[in-house]
Parts: C-alpha cells; structure tokens; sequence
C-alpha cells in the first residue's frame, strides 16, 4: 500500500523523495520550503501542498533562482503547490534571464519542471521561473494535464509556459480552468510544441509576449480551444509553427478583460461572431473546396484558421454585395500553414479590415500558397506585413487593395525565407506607412522575380519611405531582376522607389510623381545597398535626380570614377570612366 510522508516545514523533500516508494505521496506544510538543488524524482509520486479555504495553494517551494525545481523521471501528480523562481542555468555573458528571450542563452529546459514522464497539475501555481532554452515553467516528454493552474511571470527561449517534446502519438497537452499571464518567449509564450496536440478548456491567456503565443512544428496537430478567453497579447500568430486552430463558440480573442455585466464574455467580445468560423470549419471537415460567405460584416470572434489544407480551397465573399471580415483591432484574419497545394488558399470578393497580429494583419502565412482576387485589405496592422505575411510561401495578388495599413517592415506586404511574389496585377497600395524608416512590399531573403504589373502607389510624405525593399539572399546573383510594369507612384513629398538591396528592376511605361520629375517613363532602376539610380529617359547624366545636369552630378561620378558602381556606370559597360562622362556633358544643363 502507499504511504503519506510528511515533510515538516523546514524539512529535507529530497529526503522524502528518497525514502518514498512508488505511488506515495510526499505530505508538505503550510509555508514556504526553500531549495538549493533541484529535486529529482526516481519512482511515480504525488506531491501535495495545504489547500487553502478557497482552493488556493498555501505550500511554496522556493527555488531563488538557484536552481531549477523539479526533475521527474517517471510520472507526477503535483497538487496545491505554488512553485517559485526556479531557473535553469543560463550563459550570462550572452544573455541573462531578466533580458529579452531571443537573447537567451545556455542549454537548460524547464525552469520549474523537467518532466520526463507523465505530469499531471491541480490547483497549482508557477511563478516567475526560466530557462535558457525549453519551457519556463514546464518542459514535458510526455503528456501533461493541469487543471485549475495558474502559470504567471515565466520565460524561456522557446516555450515560455510549456514546452512539450513527446514521442507518444497519443499524448496531449490539456488544460482546464487554467490562467496563463504574463508568459514570454522568442517563440511560442504559452506554448512551444514539437508534435502534440493541445486543448484548453475553460482558459485564459492574457499578457504573454513572443512572435507567437502558440507553436507546433509538426504539420496538421491540433490547439482545441473551449470556452477560452485569449486578451490582450501582441501576437496572435503562428510564426513558421503547423498549428491548426479551433474555436468554439464560446472562446474569444479580446483586447480586454473587461466583463461589466458579468456574463462571462469581455466587453469588447459582445459583438464578436464565430458565424463564418463555423462555416469554413464545416466546410473543411466536410473534405469540400470552397466556402460561400454570405454578405455583411462579421466581427470575428477568433482567427479564420487553415492549417494543412490538402486541395486547393476557396473563400469566397459574396460576389453582389460586400462581405466583410473585421479583425477588431486584436487579431488576425486569416491564418494559413503547411498548405498541401499549388494555391492552398484563395480569398476572392472579400474585405478584410482592422486585423491586428504579430505577423500579418490581415492574412498570415507560412509554408503555403496563397492568392487575393478582388480583396480589399484596409486598417491592417503587425510587427512585420501590416496587411499580409509570408513565410516560405508563394503569393499571388490580382485586383486586390491594401489601405492604410501599417507595421514596423513591410506596411503592406513582407515576404521573407524564400517566399516569392511570382506577380501582382491591378494591386494598389494606399497610404500604407511603417514606423519610420521601411517600405510598403518588404521583400527578404526573396526567391525568384517579383512581377508587378498595373500597380499604384500612394505613399504620401515620405521622406525616408520607399515603395519597395528588396534583401535577396547573399549568395543570389547580384543580376538578379524584376519587372515594374504600367505602374504608378504618387509622393506628397520627395521620397526614394527602392531601397536597399541588390536586384535590378526594369521598369516599363511607369509614371513617377514629385520623385522623379520626367513626363516621359523611367526605363531602368538601380536598387543598391544605398542609394537608388535612375535612367531617366532623355537625361540620363541627372544622377541626383533633381531635374538638371549640374556640378553636383559630376562630382559624384568622378568620385566613382575606375569602380563599377553602376549608379555612375550611365553606358552600362560595367565600368564608370570616360564613355559616362561624355553621356553626362551630353545632358548638361536643365533636363527637357
């Protein structure tokens, strides 16, 4: 039979631990216990604290930051514990634990709980813990179950709630009646997932920061949400993570908590729908390859998520009147990953409006294959793509709209990893601004040659904006081009096209307004690390681009003089000598 140890406040756990036999339990006082050394369990355990009237743990173990708390070998029950500032050990000189996770540095997982067998949490609370790398409050090898837990002020690298590496297909993380704040990761605030599925019922996740809250690395697994609240975060992403999203009717990303008329659904959720939610998870579970959405606007309740869609689907609006799908300010519209197609997900006749993310507003992306025709995505905002975000993903644009959308890089559009844009047609892109210095298409480490054709720009003062940015990676061909076709840019004040980057544009029948000062089409545009060159048809010697040939524009090109800067090379031969000066006396003078 099993026992009950008590451990008197004071007393040596490790001590009890040792002496326990598989299913005892270790009996704690009311108070707290401080630790130096983690405790390592060797047999299945329960480990139980004092509840308190209300249900609340009364029995801390303290680690001080001096150690992680526990090291489980097979499985543990834990309840009515609070578990308190254990961390893992951390490279300091790199990056310390009270510094941004992305900085962390060092080897260690779980900065409470390293769990290498089952673990089951009941009225719990993990508090303030790191680790370096996996899982500031838990790290799992197998399932985990809490139920009525709170995990507050945790961090790590990856995983700043849970991290969870299990091998077992049958394995899952569920959580009920959980309280998760103020989590904090790279990636992955609450949970860091490398194949098991998840669910929470009953939860709320409010305060957690990372370039995503909820991460799976492995491709279609599962985060089951039922009656949750997620609130106030800023990121409701999947970063490059697999996660295919499902929320019930009565779970809800919210700005805030306020609830005034206590019904349990925050104030500013009340009007929030799971309508077209539901119709494209119907339409999914049904194996079909569109869904019709019908016309109005829909506040959403949760993210429209489709996570390894295996044919080519379709959202479509309604083709007459106009359906609109509104973010509200605190998540994104569309989610997409791991798309099993050539076009995995294609949005016609719809407006996606006042999207909010951590990467991409209004459509995020990775992995996949995406297409807009006759979108209209206005309001949008993110860190990175204020209206759509694309990780190694295609992304095709026809009739489309981005409006005043705005974010750190990539106001419009950011594309990195190998993501492309093989061509945009009839796109306009509309009083998009960044945070200062950026660009409206923001183009990464970007495979192949981005076609625009038809598109309008409108970028408004802008002094150190530009339209496009392009950042190829190192070893592409510096040759590397693309093509800007019957498009249109519009300054309120002068203002560069592209900046920095290596590609070559050519660009064809394209009008420039107050930048460059020709009626007749620039022919040829330079991207370099920092400047932009234009040929200008007619007066190719103005490299200043100020609408004469003057002293200015030969100082700068004898400064070049014997390099191959091809912002000086006016013949293209490779090389700026005699042939470029004689091309810029040639223009000497006002332009025509």
């Amino acid at each position: 039979m099993s026992e009950v140890i008590q451990v008197p406040l004071g007393g040596d756990i490790q001590a009890a631990i040792d002496s326990a036999q598989p299913d005892d339990t270790i009996q704690l006082e009311a108070g707290t216990y401080e630790i130096s050394s983690t405790l390592v369990t060797n047999v299945p355990l329960t480990l139980i604290g004092v509840e308190g009237i209300d249900g609340e743990p009364l029995s801390t173990i303290d680690a001080g930051r001096r150690c992680s708390i526990i090291v489980s070998k097979p499985s543990l029950d834990v309840r009515h514990l609070v578990l308190k500032d254990g961390m893992t050990l951390f490279d300091e000189k790199k990056g310390g634990p009270d510094g941004d996770p992305c900085e962390y540095a060092g080897s260690g997982n779980g900065g409470a709980i390293l769990a290498n067998g089952p673990l089951s949490m009941r009225g719990c609370s993990i508090i303030g813990c790191r680790a370096a790398n996996l899982g500031g409050a838990i790290y799992a090898r197998q399932a985990v179950e809490l139920i009525d837990c709170i995990l507050r002020d945790n961090a790590a690298r990856y995983g700043g709630g849970i991290s969870s590496q299990s091998q077992i297909d049958s394995d899952v993380i569920s959580m009920t009646d959980c309280m998760f704040e103020s989590l904090a990761a790279c990636t992955g605030a609450v949970l860091h997932l490398f194949r098991t599925p998840a669910a929470m019922t009953g939860c709320t996740v409010v305060d957690s920061r990372g370039s995503a809250l909820f991460y799976n690395q492995t491709v279609g697994r599962l985060l089951e949400l039922e009656s949750s609240i997620i609130c106030d975060n800023n990121a409701i992403g999947l970063d490059y993570g697999a996660l295919d999203y499902r929320f019930d009717e009565d779970s809800f990303v919210c700005g805030s908590l306020d609830d005034t008329d206590g019904d349990g659904v925050p104030d500013d959720c009340a009007d929030a729908d799971h309508t077209v939610a539901a119709l494209v998870r119907a339409a999914l579970d049904a194996g079909a390859q569109e869904v019709v959405l019908p016309p109005g606007e829909f506040r959403l309740a949760a993210p429209l998520a489709l996570g390894s869609v295996q044919t080519p689907f379709t959202i479509r609006g309604d083709s007459e009147s106009s359906t609109t799908l509104s973010g509200r300010g605190v998540l994104p519209i569309i989610l997409v990953s791991q798309t099993q197609s050539d076009w995995g997900v294609l949005a016609t006749g719809i407006r996606l409006e006042d999207g909010h993310g951590m990467a991409g507003g209004g459509i995020s992306c990775f992995f996949s294959s995406v297409r807009c025709e006759n979108v209209t995505i206005a309001g949008c905002s993110a860190t990175s793509g204020g209206g759509a975000y694309g990780y190694s993903t295609d992304m095709s644009l026809s009739d489309t709209r981005f409006e005043s959308c705005r974010s750190s890089q990539g106001a419009a559009i950011m594309a990195t990893s190998f993501s492309s844009i093989p061509e945009a047609i009839s796109v306009d892109f509309i009083d998009c601004t960044t945070e200062g210095p950026g660009s409206v298409v923001s183009l990464i480490d970007h495979q192949g040659m981005p076609r625009f054709v038809g598109c309008q720009w409108r970028l408004g003062s802008a002094s150190e904006f530009s339209a496009i940015s392009v950042a190829p990676e190192d070893d592409f061909p510096a040759s590397m081009r693309g093509s800007l076709e019957q498009c249109g840019f519009e300054y309120d004040t002068a203002g560069q096209i592209i900046f920095p980057g290596t590609f070559i544009w050519d660009s064809v029948d394209c009008t420039f307004s107050s930048c460059c000062p020709f009626e007749s089409p620039v022919s040829m545009l330079f991207a370099t690390e920092s400047d932009l060159i234009w040929r200008c048809d007619g007066c190719i010697g103005d490299v200043t681009c100020d609408g004469e040939v003057t002293p200015a524009d030969l100082g700068r090109l004898l400064a070049a003089w014997g390099t191959s800067d091809h912002r000086f090379d006016l013949d293209l031969d490779g090389i700026v000598r005699a042939p470029d000066l004689g091309v810029m006396l040639t223009d000497w003078g006002l332009c025509d």
